[in-house]
């Protein structure tokens, strides 16, 4: 523990040297004053010093200079506040709760649905978007279809796979996605009537029933049979990863429309 005192007395006689700030663990002052110490305004610094040390308040003194002795100054007043809460320090300081007082059961409840809500980690999302905003839509179609199967219920993933799906031209699928993105809380319905990736999908002739349905598949979904219903609603992806790799055979030219029509129909019928 430094004194101020002590401090003051050694800059009033030896202050020209910088023992004062030797003395106080301050060794890059203690050399500039020792470095200066033949110059005239040193002795009026080391006089100045002498004046402040003697005149700083010891809480100021000790908080500036003796911070290392006490850490945590506060400690017993959080102690306190601690036990009226029902909780005691543990050997390492995190807080323990007392069952025999109240709020133990309550705390314990919190914690536990705290951790139930944690977020799972999803690094398909942040992925999916990064490629999604160079404009590598293949590469965010397939990492934002990795994300669903961490968080199916994600409404950002839905709507923004409908937009690729939009741009890719697959009309099916960006209402399928769109339709999901409802589902799970999207609400911002602005952006489906004026998001330029949403243009295609806005230009198709079933868009206007969609849109009367609340932005979903409903009446679609009673035309089909109930296996196929299911399919609609999870749409596998086995079921994707076929109808993109029967639209990439349709766009390098070796199945006709007509072909991939009737494969596809097959796939979602399987």
């Amino acid at each position: 523990m430094k004194n101020k005192i002590t401090a003051g007395l050694l800059a009033a006689f030896v202050g020209v040297f910088g023992v004062h700030r030797f003395y106080l663990n301050q060794v890059g002052l203690g050399l500039l004053y020792l470095f200066f110490c033949w110059t005239p305004i040193i002795w009026i610094v080391a006089l100045i010093d002498f004046i402040v040390f003697l005149t700083m308040n010891d809480t100021v003194f000790n908080a500036k200079y003796n911070n290392m002795y006490n850490p945590n100054p506060n400690q017993h007043q959080q102690r306190q506040q601690q036990q009226s809460y029902g909780s005691r320090p543990t050997y390492d300081g995190r807080p323990t709760y007392n069952k025999y007082k109240p709020g133990y059961q309550e705390n314990r409840q919190y914690t536990n649905q705290q951790q139930a809500q944690k977020p799972k980690s999803n690094p398909y999302k942040n992925e999916g978007t990064r490629l999604y905003r160079e404009y590598d839509f293949k590469g965010a179609i397939k990492n934002y279809q990795q994300s669903l199967r961490i968080n199916p219920t994600d409404p950002i993933v839905h709507f923004n796979l409908a937009c690729l799906f939009s741009l890719e031209e697959e009309a099916s699928h960006s209402f399928m996605h769109l339709s999901k993105a409802i589902e799970n809380g999207f609400v911002m319905y602005d952006k489906i009537r004026t998001h330029d990736h949403l243009a295609y999908l806005r230009t198709q002739a079933e868009f206007e029933t969609f849109a009367a349905n609340g932005y979903k598949m409903q009446k679609t979904r009673q035309m089909l049979p109930p296996r196929q219903k299911d399919e609609l609603d999870l749409m596998s992806d086995e079921v994707m990863n076929k109808l993109e790799r029967l639209a990439n055979l349709r766009d390098k030219g070796i199945l006709t429309e007509a072909e991939f029509q009737k494969q596809k129909a097959k796939v979602l019928r399987m």
